[in-house]
C-alpha cells in the first residue's frame, strides 16, 4: 500500500482571517481561511472572490493593536506576507482585516 506525501508545512501556514467591512462599524464580517505565505494580490483576490467583486476595487487597512478597529490603509503595492500584515492578537481573538469596496481602481 503506498501512502500519499502529504506536506504539514501547509498546515501550518494556514489562518482564519475575518475581514469586516470599514464603512459598517457593527459589521461582524467574513471568514476566510488563507495562507500566511500569501501575498498582497493572493490575499485581494480571495476576499474579492467571496465578495463578487473586482479585487482592484477594494481597499485594505490594517486592525490598529491598541483597539479594535481600522488602522492606517494598505497600498496594493505592498509586497510584504499576510503573516506581515497580521496584528498579533491575544488567542482565541480572530484575525482582521477591514476593507471597503471603492469606486476606483487601485491600481490607478
Amino acid at each position: 500500500m503506498t501512502v500519499p506525501f502529504f506536506d504539514c508545512s501547509d498546515l501550518f501556514h494556514r489562518v482564519d482571517v475575518t475581514f469586516c467591512d470599514k464603512t459598517i462599524p457593527t459589521d461582524a464580517g467574513f471568514t476566510i481561511e488563507l495562507s500566511l505565505k500569501m501575498n498582497y494580490d493572493q490575499m485581494a483576490h480571495a476576499v474579492a472572490q467571496r465578495l463578487n467583486t473586482d479585487p482592484y476595487l477594494l481597499q485594505f487597512f490594517k486592525t490598529t493593536n491598541y483597539r479594535d478597529g481600522p488602522g492606517a490603509a494598505l497600498r496594493c503595492t505592498y509586497e510584504g506576507t499576510l503573516r506581515e500584515l497580521l496584528v498579533p492578537v491575544k488567542a482565541r481573538q480572530p484575525k482582521k482585516i477591514y476593507y471597503q469596496q471603492v469606486d476606483f481602481s487601485s491600481t490607478v
